[in-house]
Parts: structure tokens; sequence; C-alpha cells
């Protein structure tokens, strides 16, 4: 879908009339988190994240089509570059309570048991249909967008700002930014009240710090059905969204979903 990515972006690649007794394998020496793949008809989908902290530089991928008994073999490859992006540096500052109550080794077992297990399974079929939306339709103001640099309590922490922060009053109406289903609706120690919501082919949006939820895990929501509403559950400092999009457990730009038409 480009030749110009930017680290924290996502490269897709379609491949198209495909026979039922084709392979198609990929390869990259590209910086990417976990490689999604789908099938849809004779359309195969890759989806590739790029790593956030990709170095500059120009990168191959090779794609691999077999016959199942390997004796015809077709390779293509392609290049594409990663291009520079400067991310802004953000310093918060928390009290020592909340941190220490919401940030420690409980906290994140119980985050990768519940919500990165559930990011975990690829789901084949496409869930989600053109752009995805803002979750948040009343005022709001973004206190920190994807990528920055974040310190807390003049600490840098070791991972980017996984999404974007959306401040506005609690009990603001937080809406489904795209057609999926619930496969995750808990209170989480870190993110408070957390919804994630599967849009198939591996890409995930989910909602932190939530004050109430509105749905059940199973069900399917469309786009722009209420799902909760905006609170400062976990490790927060006031009243806002935390909404991030990602391929399986890599957090990507959540621009690009929302100003392209990721068909």
């Amino acid at each position: 879908n480009s030749e110009n990515i930017p680290p924290g972006n996502v490269l897709f690649i379609y491949v198209d009339n495909v026979e039922d007794n084709e392979n198609i394998e990929i390869e990259t020496n590209a910086p990417v988190g976990s490689i999604s793949k789908g099938i849809s008809g004779s359309r195969h989908t890759f989806i590739l994240p790029m790593d956030i902290w990709a170095q500059e530089g120009k990168y191959n991928i090779n794609l691999e089509v077999s016959s199942n008994d390997d004796s015809d073999i077709t390779t293509i490859e392609k290049s594409f570059n990663i291009v520079s992006k400067d991310f802004p540096t953000q310093y918060l500052y928390i009290s020592q309570e909340i941190s220490d109550t919401t940030r420690n080794d409980e906290a994140y077992e119980e985050f990768g048991e519940y919500v990165q297990k559930a990011r975990s399974n690829i789901s084949t079929k496409k869930l989600w249909s053109g752009k995805f939306e803002i979750p948040v339709k009343e005022d709001y103001v973004l206190t920190t967008d994807y990528g920055e640099i974040r310190y807390v309590n003049d600490e840098i922490t070791s991972s980017r700002h996984s999404g974007l922060d959306l401040a506005a009053p609690e009990g603001t109406p937080v809406y489904s930014c795209n057609s999926g289903e619930i496969v995750l609706a808990k209170n989480m120690i870190l993110t408070g009240n957390t919804i994630v919501i599967d849009h198939g082919l591996g890409l995930f949006t989910s909602y932190y710090h939530l004050s109430s939820m509105d749905v059940e895990e199973g069900k399917f929501v469309e786009k722009g059905d209420f799902v909760g509403e905006i609170g400062s559950t976990g490790f927060s400092t006031g009243p806002h969204l935390h909404w991030s999009i990602s391929v399986l457990n890599t957090y990507v730009n959540t621009h690009q979903f929302i100003e392209e038409d990721v068909e």
C-alpha cells in the first residue's frame, strides 16, 4: 500500500487470484512485529507492523508462491523504504501512590494474562469497513499522541506511548471506532475498565481507563455503537480515553487508520 513507511506504520500486502492449491510465504529483513495474515476468497492479505524503533533505510520483502507439492515455486521480491519520523517527548507527573498501586508486577502479569492474550488470536475474516473513526464524538483534547517518548516522574519509560490519550469530562460517551467482536471487557489494575475489539485479520483496538462499560464479551458491535464512558480508572492522572490500534500485540500508528481507507 506504500513504498515509504514511517516507523510504527503498517504495510498492507495484497495478493489476488490465489488458487486453492497454492501456498504463500512472506519474509522481510525489515524490523516488524508479528505478521498477520488473512484469506478472503482468492485474496490473501498480509499485515506488517513496522517497529516504532525502526531505523531509516531500504528493506526487502520476499514473497514465495508455491503449489501444495512444491512442483511450481515463484518468488517475487519488492523493496520499500522506512523513512525517519520525529516523536515528541512528554513529562508526566503522577502521585507515587497511584504509580505504585497500578504499575507493579501484579498489574503487568494481569495485563499479559488478559489483554495481551485477547489480542493473540487472528480472525481470518475481515470485520472492519473503511476508515476507523475517533471513538469520542464530543469535544476532547489530545493530551498524548502515538509514539511519544514519555517520562513518568522524571524517569523514562521503556516503551513509547501506544495510542492516543483523549481527555474529556468523566462520563463522556465512547463509541466503537469500527465493527468487530468484543474479546475483552474487564477491569484491570493497570488500564482500569478495559475493552478490546477484534476487527479481524489481526487488527485490534483497545479502550482504557473507562468509568463504565456497556458491552459483553463475544458480542458484535458496529462502527459507532456506544461501548462505555470516559473515566480515570487504573494508571491515570485524570478523565481520558486511552485508545490504541494494534496488529496482534504490536501497537501501530493510530492516525494511519483514521486518515487512510485500509481495505
